[in-house]
Formats: structure tokens, C-alpha cells, sequence
């Protein structure tokens, strides 16, 4: 069930809390943007990634492309086959390393990538290009900087304690 359009933050909440609900807020309305810009050309977001990977760079390993679109290799094996089936790439043993797959563009797939770089424009036309360019860079600024500080590494192997003080786990909401 969709969020409302105007469903800010709690105004008591702390402000880490508000600006990651901004977030995901922003994320969900770019998801439904792109996925109706890109439906017209009945291309899903990942696949849409997927060709402008290829694109920049042709004979892609499957591997490459998991690790550059953060996709697992079923993912990306179940997307290939979907886009192979169309005509937008073809697999084949690498050269150099048979237990390798690479991927091209084909000429279909190649076309489409135009209509694809078309479609994403107007993507971030509709949703970028309408901020002043002081907000932009700030945004791009702060952006990065969120990304430099949120290392995974640390978040996922550091303990989690909310309340250094307490003895132990706080139970979750309703738990006895």
C-alpha cells in the first residue's frame, strides 16, 4: 500500500530518523517514476541498467555486471535470459576463459539503448532539473558524503546497542 504524497517525518523524531524517512520516501517516488518512463519501452529498471552497462563497456562478464548493477548472479542470469529472449544481448564463452560468460549488445539491443538514454533524461528531467543548481550540488555533496560515512562493513559487524547503559536487548515493541 502506497504512502501518502505528503507523509513527512515525525516532526519529534530524531532528525537521523527524518532524513532517512525523507529517503525512503524519495527512493519510492524515483522507483515509480522510472518504472512508468521506462515501461513504455517494456523495459524494467535493472534491465534498463543493464543496457547502459553494456553500452559503456562491450563483452561484460555475468559477474561484472551482478557486482556493477549490486545484483546477485541468479538475478542478473534470470535477467540476461529475459533480454536474450528479446534480442537485446547475446551471451557467449569468453575467449580468454571459457568458464566465463560475456555479454553483448545486439544491434536491437544497441537501438534501444538510445531510446533507453532518452527515457532516463527525461527521468531526471522530471525529477532533478526542477531544483535550483545550489541545491543540486549540495545535494550531490551531501549525498556522497552519506556514502563515504555508511560502510556497511562496519554497520553489519559493529553490535548493535541502543542504550550502551542498558543490560542487555531492547524487546521489541509489544514483546514481553
Amino acid at each position: 500500500m502506497e504512502r501518502p504524497a505528503a507523509c513527512p517525518a515525525t516532526a519529534d523524531a530524531p532528525l537521523t530518523t527524518q532524513v532517512h524517512e525523507a529517503f525512503l520516501r524519495l527512493v519510492h517516488r524515483q522507483r515509480l517514476l522510472l518504472q512508468r518512463v521506462l515501461s513504455r519501452h517494456e523495459l524494467h529498471p535493472g534491465q534498463a541498467m543493464c543496457l547502459r552497462v553494456l553500452a559503456q563497456r562491450d563483452g561484460v562478464s555475468q559477474r561484472d555486471i551482478a557486482e556493477t548493477l549490486m545484483l546477485s548472479a541468479p538475478t542478473v542470469t534470470r535477467m540476461l535470459q529475459r533480454m536474450e529472449r528479446s534480442g537485446l544481448v547475446e551471451r557467449a564463452s569468453d575467449p580468454d576463459d571459457a568458464r566465463q560468460t560475456v555479454v553483448r549488445l545486439t544491434p536491437v539491443g544497441t537501438g534501444l539503448q538510445a531510446l533507453v538514454d532518452s527515457a532516463l533524461t527525461e527521468f531526471l528531467d522530471r525529477s532533478l532539473a526542477r531544483l535550483p543548481e545550489q541545491d543540486l550540488r549540495d545535494l550531490a555533496r551531501l549525498m556522497t558524503a552519506w556514502c563515504g560515512t555508511a560502510d556497511l562493513e562496519d554497520a553489519v559487524s559493529a553490535p548493535f546497542d541502543p542504550d550502551p547503559d542498558s543490560s542487555g536487548p531492547v524487546p521489541a515493541e509489544g514483546a514481553p
